[in-house]
């Protein structure tokens, strides 16, 4: 049974060349384990597609991170010719005209998209410290750029740059996989677009790219990226700096540097900020007292993160604003961090999007964030992707609770076979078929577990079972399946392991268990090509948020599930059906005493079960998931608590994962969660 998780593959890769080779138009093809076919009328309406998609998701990320409200915060940044290119470089000629004024001065933060314009390479890097603005930057930029967009411009895509390992694979190839993972209905054509110029690169964090690898990261987007490819790259300013000095200066690219928050900037926005008439004045005697001499709080306050964190702190809360004096400045910012979560996990929350806090503790929520970031630092992300949440259990602790799962199966159906032949008489013909039945089904169960190291995606499925309108397309798939060199090959050496194995040589003698073998080897075979085909691809334009993508996840499994755990575990049961009496003679029917549905009792849920652990990731998780809310790390519900924290704006989506809102929280949280204890 764990081969039908390659079967879905083959009927992929030959479903992929067949159509390739009939057809002119581009190929759409989803998923990285099933997939499907989507005949496009041009990659105009793929790009379109997509940047639907991509608006989508980030527009409403910036609701919730509450970037118009009340307006947004001013950012302003100057040219850094020191860290540019050189203007005949960026301009594309030896006898370039003047250069123009990149600076920003006025606050808006939507004119980073005119500043880009002026840039002739169409390459910016942005340099700012931790917190100064980066990422909101980033994503005024994409989301500005995509309402301007006209057809046939190139969509602004945003990927988390530290995630690349450029020792290990090209900027082309990774930039590829990202576009992948995140609109999965790109297969077939990602690479087209990002070799044709048709994706426009936001690179934030070049930073937390590994010390040692960021040299070598410039050198790989020089040599990977030609003149029609756009980028825009954010990073902190000494990690760039030291990067160029090493490798040369990133080609092509004009560089700004982000300004500081003015005391004129807090006063007009802090303020502003309160909704409540008879609170109005709160902020004022704190921007009075900073007027008055400098002080440790107005440095800290210089940028967007550290005033975002204020708000939520001060402004929505009863809070005081004027503890910041009490504090020194080193211990400022950690303050800050610390209150945030406590500040936005209240009893009495002041607005509707704060409504989910309602539903935790303060304390558990703390825990559980501060256990999410440990663990994503102890693996060097910044990604919480939940399908590979099994990464923070003990590969012991999995392996306990597989092992549970699967014993309590094998003991409720025991003891329902037991029940039902108890009283056969001397015969003992069922318990022949039981006992095999439940040692086929174990040693099943036990492959799936080692080939799971083997054959576990390393992504969600974007596919769900559809049916109805796709008869002939889904008879099309399955005759690939059987036809194609591929499939036949695949087809050949599972039956052909059937057939010498002999599922039952053993005990009926080897010609009677290799047609058996051969029979029920065939009907598997047949079964994994149509669970294959029955999977649709998820449209590009629908939003894939990490709920949707588990919830995809979940049903697809299980209806995948019954079919090879019922339909699967039935050929094989169809051919013990002929073989018993020519063996025993002694028909099938009396040997379960004219219950012909307890084999499938007893071989249908342990492969339903069975295909859940070893051709999901839905299994896994669920495992995992289990274990975590049984000590008490994670809740049990708890893709409604990351969901609400995302409201809540602890955390952001990105495509299908989830990050903490800045690095420095991730870090912040690890660190006071390693302090604090188990």
């Amino acid at each position: 049974m764990s081969c039908l998780a390659r079967i879905n593959r083959v009927a992929d890769e030959a479903r992929a060349n067949r159509i390739e080779g009939t057809f002119q138009s581009p190929v759409v093809q989803a998923g990285t384990v099933h997939g499907g076919i989507h005949i496009r009328t041009g990659p105009e309406d793929e790009l379109d597609d997509l940047a639907t998609a991509v608006y989508r998701q980030w527009a409403v990320e910036e609701r919730i991170r509450r970037v118009h409200d009340p307006f947004p915060i001013p950012i302003r940044w100057t040219a850094d010719a020191e860290l540019s290119a050189s203007w005949a470089s960026i301009h594309g000629t030896p006898d370039p005209p003047e250069p123009v004024d990149l600076g920003g001065q006025t606050g808006q933060v939507d004119e980073i998209v005119d500043v880009f314009a002026r840039v002739p390479s169409g390459r910016l890097v942005v340099l700012g410290d931790a917190g100064a603005g980066k990422s909101i930057l980033t994503l005024r930029f994409a989301l500005t750029l995509l309402r301007r967009r006209t057809r046939g411009r190139p969509v602004p895509m945003i990927f988390p740059v530290g995630s690349w390992d450029p020792a290990a694979v090209s900027f082309r190839r990774w930039a590829t996989a990202q576009l992948v993972t995140n609109h999965p209905r790109l297969a077939g054509s990602a690479a087209r677009l990002v070799d044709s110029g048709r994706i426009l690169f936001v690179l934030d964090g070049f930073d937390e790219i590994a010390e040692r690898l960021r040299a070598q990261a410039v050198r790989m987007i020089n040599a990977d990226l030609d003149h029609s490819h756009q980028l825009l790259l954010t990073s902190r300013a000494s990690e760039y700096a030291e990067a160029i000095h090493q490798a040369g200066t990133l080609g092509r690219a004009a560089v700004i540097r982000l300004s500081d928050l003015t005391l004129d900037d807090l006063a007009k926005y802090l303020p502003n900020t309160i909704t409540r008439p008879d609170r109005q004045t709160k902020w004022h005697p704190v921007l009075d007292r900073l007027r008055e001499a400098d002080d440790p709080v107005a440095t800290v306050l210089r940028t967007p993160l550290m005033v975002a964190l204020a708000r939520t702190i001060y402004s929505d809360t009863d809070a005081d604003p004027m503890d910041l004096f009490v504090q020194r400045e080193t211990d400022l910012e950690d303050r800050l961090l610390a209150g945030f979560i406590p500040a936005l996990y209240s009893d009495a929350p002041q607005d509707v999007r704060l409504e989910g806090a309602r539903r935790w503790r303060r304390e558990d929520a703390l825990r559980w964030l501060r256990f999410l970031a440990e663990a994503m630092t102890r693996r060097e992300t910044l990604d919480f992707e939940w399908w590979r949440m099994a990464s923070m259990v003990r590969r012991s602790a999995v392996g306990v609770l597989s092992g549970l799962v699967v014993a309590l199966i094998l003991a409720v159906f025991s003891l329902s076979a037991w029940l039902f032949v108890r009283n056969l008489g001397d015969f003992d013909g069922t318990w022949l078929l039981v006992s095999i039945g439940l040692g086929l089904s174990l040693a099943a169960t036990a492959g799936m577990a080692v080939a799971n190291a083997l054959l576990n995606r390393q992504t969600p499925r974007r596919t769900k079972i559809k049916l109805k309108g796709r008869s002939r397309e889904i008879a099309g798939r399955v005759r690939i399946a059987f036809s194609s060199k591929a499939g036949a090959i695949w087809m050949t050496g599972w039956s052909f392991a059937g057939t010498i194995i002999g599922m039952f040589s053993g005990v009926v003698g080897a010609s009677v268990g290799a047609a058996v073998g051969f029979a029920a080897a065939l009907g598997l075979w047949f079964v994994g090509a149509l669970t294959a085909a029955l999977n649709s691809p998820i449209q590009v334009t629908e939003a894939l948020s990490p709920g949707s993508l588990l919830s995809h996840d979940r049903r697809t499994a299980i209806s995948e599930g019954i079919l090879v755990g019922f339909g699967g575990t039935a050929p094989l049961w169809l051919a013990v059906w002929a073989g018993i009496e020519p063996a025993y003679g002694v028909s099938f029917m009396v040997a379960v005493h004219h219950m012909p549905w307890l084999p499938l009792l007893i071989s249908g849920p342990l492969g339903l079960v069975g295909w859940i652990q070893i051709g999901t990731l839905w299994g896994p998780w669920l495992l995992a998931r289990t274990w975590l809310a049984v000590t008490g790390r994670l809740p049990w519900r708890l893709m409604r608590f990351l969901g609400d924290a995302h409201r809540l704006g602890v955390l952001r989506q990105s495509g299908g994962a989830y990050q903490f809102r800045h690095q420095r929280l991730q870090a912040y949280l690890a660190r006071s969660g390693s302090q604090a204890g188990p």
